[in-house]
């Protein structure tokens, strides 16, 4: 004769506090990375010395004003200065760094040039991976369209293959531009080239964070991250202004009012200056409101006499939410406003391993990297994971 049949009761198991503790922080990390796979709208970032990493906190007594900048664009109203390049017989120990197998150039392909433009006769290097996604006449033609007055802080440009758009720069002035960038990512990191060339940073000094901590609104969720993000950011939209005289359509100024009363001590943004057909301006324009006169290192001064009156080198009439071709077949009509049509002369003549922030790229969520699919994989994971211990 047959026993009872066997009986199994389901008991729930009770977790400790601790146990509870341990499991969110070792599945924090995929959270975090779950958050950064949907955030596409940032620029990049400055790489810093040791010293400086007091000046990385959050800005968290601001409130984004918009998500990112996809709304508009500057690049339609930016010159472009006629331009020369010539090779050089090697490449400048800040490129050939970077250009090996493995590392930002991987393709170990990487050519530099020393670029003139005809509002400047010095020259800026450029180096161009062969597998970048811009071209080497593409970035000629981004770099002159970064305003004169801005531009002449640059050091070193590399451009660089990228699955997505991003960019960071180095306290020395140097550009690292991956993928397919836009102007306004071109003008955020020429700014930290500027924010960075009178030794300690503009962004870091008080009347700036005084600033900030009067203001409630940040530029947009990238400027939060810290305050010479910030003053990047801050500075496209007063590219933007000083172009339009108005901000781009959903921001308010009213909450970033000191910001921008800032923005307007400092003699780089002014039409004048900034717009400039040479970047021969006065000494004055390059002073900070602390008082500090001189660069501590190289910028770019030999060029034109300035011409008094002359047209500022901006196109106010583009439409600044239309589409700005990356090609330069497709010109764009300049107004009455500019010295001569828009146009690019092109006749032909220590940080590696850096963590990059993702461009101002708007990339569609199917154009993500193999990698973010990855991470959203492993949250999901995360998350299911979770929901089974509860």
């Amino acid at each position: 004769m047959a026993g009872p049949s066997p009986s199994f009761s389901r008991t729930r198991v009770r977790w400790s506090p601790g146990f509870f503790a341990t499991s969110l922080l070792i599945r924090l990390p995929f959270f975090i990375l779950a958050l950064d796979f949907f955030d596409v709208g940032v620029f990049g970032h400055i790489i810093r010395s040791p010293d400086q990493s007091n000046l990385t906190s959050p800005l968290t007594n601001l409130t984004p004003e918009q998500p990112n900048f996809d709304s508009f664009n500057i690049g339609g109203a930016l010159y472009s200065p006629a331009s020369n390049y010539v090779s050089l017989p090697s490449l400048p120990p800040s490129c050939s760094m970077y250009n090996a197998a493995g590392n930002e150039c991987p393709t170990t392909d990487m050519m530099a040039v020393n670029v003139t433009y005809d509002d400047c006769t010095d020259a800026w290097t450029l180096c161009h991976c062969g597998s970048a996604n811009m071209s080497l006449d593409d970035a000629v033609e981004r770099l002159g369209k970064v305003p004169v007055g801005l531009r002449k802080f640059i050091a070193m440009t590399l451009v660089l293959p990228g699955e997505e758009t991003h960019a960071y720069s180095l306290t020395s002035g140097d550009l690292h531009m991956f993928g397919d960038c836009s102007m306004e990512t071109w003008v955020h990191e020429a700014t930290h080239s500027y924010d960075y060339a009178f030794g300690d940073p503009i962004s870091g000094g008080q009347p700036w964070l005084d600033a900030l901590n009067a203001d409630s609104c940040a530029t947009d969720t990238y400027g939060t991250s810290d305050a010479a993000e910030e003053f990047a950011q801050m500075s496209v939209l007063k590219t933007f202004s000083l172009i339009y005289g108005a901000l781009p359509s959903g921001w308010d100024p009213a909450c970033m009012s000191n910001q921008l009363a800032y923005m307007d001590t400092l003699p780089l943004y002014d039409k004048t200056t900034l717009f400039a057909d040479t970047c021969a301006t006065s000494p004055t324009s390059v002073s900070t409101p602390d008082g500090r006169l001189g660069t501590v290192r190289a910028i770019k001064i030999d060029g034109p006499s300035p011409v008094p009156g002359a047209p500022l080198r901006i196109n106010p009439n583009a439409n600044p939410t239309a589409h700005v071709p990356s090609s330069t077949s497709e010109a764009l009509t300049p107004s009455s406003t500019l010295i001569a049509p828009i146009s690019v002369g092109k006749d032909p003549t220590d940080n590696p391993d850096a963590e990059n922030k993702k461009g101002n790229a708007a990339v569609p969520l199917l154009h993500h990297s193999r990698w973010q699919w990855s991470r959203l994989l492993y949250s999901c994971v995360a998350v299911v994971s979770i929901l089974g211990v509860y």
